[in-house]
């Protein structure tokens, strides 16, 4: 796979190293998520009857305030969020602004998806030194999640929209209309990290250590309220392997005896979602 503006070598390396790192966006990934952040904001606005009708199976669609939480079910994010897979990418609500929310979110996957495979394919690449494109290529359109969060921080009452976590993914790209995203350097100390319009944030989840026997290691990041902010909207893009294609890159200790697909199914688990 060529290089591209997404993962040029600095960029691969610094992920590989660090866990995060900043991936310039082309147009039309800015615009998609333009259009998804527009859609978004009309959508939280209307009635909250309207959204509750929203909600469809295996946690997709609307979820209001109270079911997903970052680290313990008593502390649930102070969010709500609307998600899309490629299977629900279709799906019609009978709510307009939420079709339009929708159509927008498929839009934003069919494009961040793209970004998600290429830095996958180029990790694979920089940590075994070993081609696996031809056999990951296509491999996160069916367990992949595009999701909108949405909070108001100026009502916030906690220290956290999200309390300190990693996503468990393997990679998460994350795009914000507000700072607040703080992430865990390797000293313990968080380095906020300020929102660019034409940039994503990649991190690393749980699964690509799994992956690698900890060469990729997870980023532990959180998110704070910023002040004098009425209206924050994350588009976040979850990138997940098939569970059949979760065969270790790497074999070793951390690894060996461990069902990585099995694992892929039940992360929403962690998070008070259905799996």
């Amino acid at each position: 796979m060529a290089k591209t503006i997404w993962a040029s070598e600095a960029v691969v390396e610094r992920i590989a190293n660090e866990a995060w790192a900043e991936v310039q966006l082309t147009c039309p990934e800015t615009a998609a998520i333009e259009d998804v952040v527009t859609a978004a904001i009309k959508f939280f606005r209307s009635p909250q009857a309207i959204k509750d009708s929203c909600q469809i199976a295996s946690s997709l669609g609307y979820r209001p305030y109270g079911i997903e939480y970052s680290r313990a079910s008593d502390r649930p994010d102070d969010m709500e969020t609307f998600s899309v897979t490629a299977a629900s990418s279709t799906h019609i609500f009978d709510d307009p602004m939420a079709n339009d929310l929708n159509r927008a979110c498929a839009g934003a996957f069919a494009q961040l998806e793209r970004v998600a495979e290429t830095l996958i394919v180029s990790l694979a690449r920089h940590v075994t030194q070993r081609s696996f494109e031809q056999v990951l290529t296509g491999g996160l359109h069916r367990w992949s999640t595009l999701q909108i969060n949405y909070s108001r921080p100026s009502e916030v009452r906690s220290s956290f929209i999200n309390e300190e976590h990693e996503d468990g993914h393997f990679l998460t790209l994350g795009y914000a209309t507000a700072s607040g995203l703080e992430v865990r350097l390797p000293s313990g100390d968080y380095l906020a990290v300020a929102p660019a319009r034409d940039c994503a944030i990649a991190m690393l989840g749980s699964a690509a250590a799994l992956m690698t026997d900890g060469r990729l290691r997870p980023l532990f990041h959180q998110v704070r309220p910023p002040t004098d902010c009425q209206e924050r909207v994350s588009v976040l893009f979850f990138a997940d392997l098939a569970p059949d294609l979760c065969r270790a890159w790497i074999v070793g200790d951390t690894n060996r005896h461990v069902d990585i697909g099995g694992y892929v199914r039940a992360n929403p688990v962690r998070f008070g979602l259905e799996g």
